[in-house]
């Protein structure tokens, strides 16, 4: 078996904490390379499911309550099983249909202490795998245990939900998107109850449907503006949390994991998008921009080589095939000796993630033109 394919099926055997770093690399683009991120992406679906009777008594002992006197009907088959949580279908005793998003028993403790040895984990890939050594994996494994104890806590999930119904309603995107509306007296830190979105997966949808354009355009128009006006941005768009609904409107799921972005990278991000969007396009505004985000070696950086290098790699690729570019900037730099931040893989790999939306649903929309970016 090749290196990358080895080391996931490692990971995927090691348990819960490996198959994370598993995720973070499949969501790095930046940081690892493309034959590795690829094999990565498998570590995203799916796991094992736990025993209803383990649900339930999660469920009781985290709300005080048992499962019969807060939910009317409770789904014993999950619908969705992830690495560290498993989600029902359920019913109120008013009638609300509800998804119950349950911590798995123990993950909390074998998370906490795997977290430990990640530096060993990371030092093995590099051993593994040289050409990983571009980067700080202890740096990297840092930031899987802040977004991972974070994701153990499921009060936060809810208080994200909360933040971004906020946004679409003061941003007027509420009427185009929503995300689930959580129930504070029946959630904890175990256990997340939230409305139930009525719809299926956008990437299933028909791409003969009118509806299937109008909704990636408020997809991409949605998540854009929340890179650049909220606190935070949805950085796991892939298909299963997007959902086209039964009135139109889209739907997104899964605040398990988000983005943010320190302000220089932030402001590097405005930049770089006022230089791409320029015209004619501005490469030194470009070249200027990614600089400033990353990790360069100053003495032996040549800002008019780079520019020069994006002219041509940009030329080559179709105009409105945003996966492509994406590519092609990531590329460029790491010929030209510049280490893009990990914020800005997580903004790339959500960029690759909705091209996949426009290509397979709506291959006429130009992502670049109007009020989209």
């Amino acid at each position: 078996a090749s290196a990358p394919r080895a080391t996931r099926e490692l990971f995927e055997e090691l348990g819960a904490t490996f198959v994370k770093l598993g995720q973070l690399v499949a969501s790095s683009p930046t940081l690892f390379p493309e034959a590795w991120t690829a094999e990565f992406e498998k570590t995203l679906d799916g796991a094992p499911p736990v025993p209803y009777a383990t649900v339930k008594r999660v469920v009781e002992a985290s709300l005080g309550t048992t499962i019969a006197a807060a939910f009317s009907t409770f789904d014993e088959a999950p619908l969705a099983t992830a690495s560290v949580a498993q989600v029902h279908a359920a019913t109120l005793r008013n009638g609300d249909r509800v998804v119950v998003k349950v911590l798995k028993p123990g993950v909390r403790d074998t998370l906490t202490a795997d977290l430990v040895f990640l530096n060993g984990a990371a030092k093995i890939l590099e051993a593994v795998a040289p050409e990983t050594k571009r980067v700080s994996l202890a740096d990297v494994a840092a930031q899987l245990r802040d977004s991972t104890l974070q994701e153990l806590d499921l009060r936060e999930e809810a208080r994200r939900l909360r933040s971004f119904r906020g946004f679409l309603a003061s941003s007027g995107l509420d009427q185009a998107a929503t995300c689930p509306l959580p129930y504070e007296d029946l959630s904890s830190k175990e256990v997340l109850t939230m409305t139930r979105l009525d719809g299926s997966r956008l990437v299933d949808a028909d791409a003969s449907n009118p509806a299937s354009e109008a909704a990636v355009a408020t997809v991409i128009r949605t998540w854009a503006r929340s890179v650049v006006e909220h606190d935070f941005f949805h950085a796991d768009v892939h298909g299963g949390n997007v959902l086209l609904l039964r009135n139109g409107t889209v739907g997104i799921i899964d605040f398990g994991i988000v983005g943010t972005l320190p302000p220089a990278v932030y402001g590097a991000v405005v930049d770089l998008a006022a230089a791409f969007n320029a015209r004619p396009r501005d490469y030194g505004g470009i070249a200027d921009a990614l600089r400033g985000m990353g990790v360069a070696d100053g003495a032996k950086f040549d800002r008019e080589k780079f520019a020069g290098d994006l002219r041509r790699a940009f030329d080559a690729v179709e105009a409105n095939d945003a996966a492509a570019i994406v590519g092609d900037v990531i590329a460029v730099s790491e010929d030209n000796d510049l280490v893009l931040p990990r914020e800005f893989g997580l903004l790339t790999k959500q960029a690759v993630y909705l091209n996949r939306y426009v290509t397979t649903l709506a291959p006429d929309l130009d992502v670049f033109e109007g009020d989209l970016l």
